[in-house]
């Protein structure tokens, strides 16, 4: 029995180093794999950042092209009300649509200011 257990003692310490050497291994797959995935992740997140700055780059161009245009066409057109037009029209009837300003943007106000008395008082 003096040999089995020095055969056992001889052979945990080299069982430890073999289970040690294999788990090593086996990690460093692992965290190569990792940092792969990660690099490649990163290169795509990086693709998309270039095209999103190449698509913002050319809205920007886009935009300042309409507005040098906008610009240019209200230069050469005559000067018109910015407020909106309404046709006076009874209460059963479909109002007109307003009629928006030469920019495409209506005003401001929340709502248009009407003739007709609130229940809440004058606006």
């Amino acid at each position: 029995m003096n040999s089995v257990t020095m055969w056992l003692a001889g052979a945990l310490p080299v069982g430890l180093a073999a289970e040690w050497w294999l788990m090593r291994a086996h990690h460093r797959r692992r965290v190569a794999a990792m940092q792969a995935s990660q690099a490649r992740a990163q290169q795509a997140a990086e693709a998309l950042s270039q095209q999103a700055r190449r698509q913002i780059s050319q809205l920007q161009q886009e935009l300042a092209a309409l507005r040098l245009q906008l610009k240019q066409a209200s230069r050469k057109a005559p000067v018109q009300s910015t407020t909106f037009q309404r046709e006076q029209t009874p209460r059963n009837e479909v109002a007109a649509r307003p009629v928006l300003p030469v920019d495409g943007f209506a005003d401001t106000l929340p709502f248009a200011q009407t003739s007709t008395p609130s229940a809440f008082g004058p606006l």
